[in-house]
């Protein structure tokens, strides 16, 4: 069976791209010429093609902090895939407002934990794939071609059968007690900041507190700030970051490089 575009309109429909690709190889190109070549009137926004290689968490949170600033419809194509070739799956998830294209690989956790009443379908249907499909570049030969025909309004049922079997990591939460909150840093960005999972709900019954100390290794913060330059430069500081998260930074300096901390350790806040 082929597919023929003949009495369809092509749209403008929004593709966002977010790979571990990088730019010096023609990986990212050869996936934007497929979708254009089915749609050229799609538009296609690069997210990010610098996530560390494999690192599935690390383009979690990124798709996570930037997915819901699109316009309704959007589709989101995310490939940091170290299972290409392998028998995991993709799946495309349909929410309220957007669909999401991923490797069955828990990249998509947070958009699990935020969205409700996701449909996940399992991508199965081969018209919508190239003619020839590598084992190692399925961003090409699978996810830019589906994406393009979603965009020209191919209903995902289409694409493949709903399914109830997918990966669905559980989201690592801060305890909260009477005077602490334990959390943990889960991302670090561009700059070295690092970007916790203590968000400003969980600092909502400490409001009335007259003082915030943020332990994070052997540094000691007292106060959460507005800004960065509400300390001096090369001073550490903690302060909410634009996705609500408590982050852990240093005015006009790595936080990473210095404070030799890392995704996964430990921050304490405790309430005086």
């Amino acid at each position: 069976m082929e597919i023929t575009h003949q009495k369809r309109r092509y749209t403008n429909r929004v593709i966002t791209l977010l790979t571990d690709f990088g730019y010096r190889d023609g990986f990212v190109g050869s996936m934007k010429g497929v979708i254009l070549g089915i749609n050229p009137g799609a538009q296609i926004v690069d997210i990010s093609h610098e996530v560390q290689p494999q690192n599935i968490d690390e383009a979690g949170f990124i798709l996570f902090s930037t997915y819901n600033h699109f316009p309704e419809g959007t589709i989101h194509v995310a490939v940091v895939d170290p299972g290409v070739g392998s028998p995991r799956k993709i799946i495309a998830v349909k929410t309220r407002n957007y669909i999401f294209l991923s490797p069955d690989n828990g990249l998509l956790k947070y958009i699990f934990f935020r969205e409700k009443n996701c449909r996940v379908f399992e991508v199965t249907n081969r018209i919508f794939f190239l003619n020839r499909v590598s084992s190692t570049f399925h961003g090409r030969d699978i996810f830019a071609p589906v994406s393009a025909h979603l965009s020209l309004g191919t209903n995902i049922n289409e694409i493949g059968k709903k399914t109830r079997n997918f990966i669905k990591p559980e989201i690592e939460k801060p305890s909260v007690e009477e005077n602490r909150i334990s959390g943990a840093i889960i991302h670090i960005d561009h700059f070295g900041n690092l970007i916790t999972n203590i968000s400003t709900n969980e600092l909502r019954n400490f409001k009335r507190k007259n003082n915030t100390i943020i332990n994070a290794g052997n540094i000691r913060i007292d106060g959460i700030k507005r800004s960065y330059s509400s300390v001096e430069e090369n001073k550490p500081v903690a302060l909410f970051s634009s996705s609500n998260l408590l982050e852990i930074s240093i005015n006009q300096g790595n936080a990473h490089k210095n404070l030799k901390l890392e995704v996964g350790d430990k921050i304490e806040l405790t309430f005086e």
